[in-house]
């Protein structure tokens, strides 16, 4: 199967997002599908995966997203793809994930955790974005499309979709997988002796951990 991933930047040294697609991309390439990533710039994770970088073309950052777009969609056009799974609004895309929550998910929490000055200045700046006001405006036309299924990293982004979509069918919450690593025995032992003594806890006592981001 022909498959192409959609983001801005392929930096596997990058954030979350770029690390995210990288490995997804891996992983497919190494069950035997024939993996392309559409992006502006950035290198292949791997020989076997091919990376096109269509370049930054434009003077503004809203430039350059409607020219990126323009030139992915022209690249989908050409049928060389069975899915395209997309990390940002993407038309023509069979699969849209934003890995941090939808376009105006991202801006309501920005809202949330602003003071109530801080919430009035990005009310009365917040046009001038034209950016995010594109990126808005391709985001409903995606969303508004039930054939391109959205997936969601958690049920907190799903339930974006439900709030300021209204979109309900089609979107299925699929969590980040956790490569657990070779447990060595005898180190697992000592950090258990190690981190007891210094917590002051008994062998005998229960130690609960969470794992937690925001």
């Amino acid at each position: 199967m022909r498959i192409a991933l959609v983001i801005e930047r392929m930096d596997t040294f990058g954030g979350g997002r770029e690390r995210s697609v990288a490995e997804i991309a891996t992983e497919l390439s190494r069950r035997g599908h024939e993996v392309s990533v559409l992006c502006q710039m950035g290198s292949p994770p791997e020989s076997s995966v091919r990376v096109l970088s269509l370049g930054r073309v434009g003077l503004t950052r809203s430039a350059q997203m409607a020219n990126f777009i323009r030139m992915v969609e022209a690249e989908i056009r050409g049928g060389k793809y069975d899915i395209v799974h997309a990390t940002l609004p993407i038309p023509s895309a069979n699969i849209y994930q934003p890995r941090g929550g939808t376009v105006v998910g991202q801006q309501a929490g920005k809202n949330r955790l602003s003071s109530p000055v801080g919430r009035m200045v990005r009310k009365i700046t917040s046009p001038l974005n034209r950016t995010r006001a594109l990126a808005m405006k391709i985001e409903r036309q995606v969303v508004d499309n039930l054939d391109i299924t959205c997936l969601a990293a958690s049920k907190l982004v799903a339930e974006e979709f439900s709030r300021y979509y209204n979109r309900h069918e089609n979107v299925r919450v699929i969590y980040n997988g956790v490569e657990v690593p070779q447990i060595n025995q005898e180190q697992r032992i000592a950090n258990h002796k190690k981190w007891r003594k210094r917590w002051n806890i008994s062998d005998d006592g229960t130690i609960f951990l969470t794992v937690a981001y925001n």
